[in-house]
């Protein structure tokens, strides 16, 4: 498993209820129709992805920002990142 989804991992705090293993997150991930990461330095610290049909449905999912860097803009940014990227086209 790459080491950003990893050390992303570890702050989902959703998936102490999901419980799901490193191998269902990357599965998750990889299968994800775009995906948008922040990073300070070498730190994972956001994360976002968008699933779709690619053809009528997509859904932005899986935002979420490491506490520590809540309520900087950057889980705003990763939303419009995604949308003018992926959802505009």
């Amino acid at each position: 498993m790459p080491r950003h989804r990893e050390v992303g991992a570890r702050f989902l705090f959703w998936n102490r209820y999901l419980q799901l293993s490193k191998e269902e997150l990357e599965k998750a991930a990889v299968q994800s129709w775009y995906a948008v990461h922040a990073y300070d330095n070498e730190k994972l610290i956001g994360t976002g992805r968008v699933i779709s049909d690619g053809v009528i449905h997509a859904c932005i999912c899986g935002v979420m920002v490491h506490p520590s860097y809540q309520k900087q803009g950057i889980g705003a940014e990763i939303i419009r990142r995604l949308y003018k990227t992926h959802l505009t086209t």
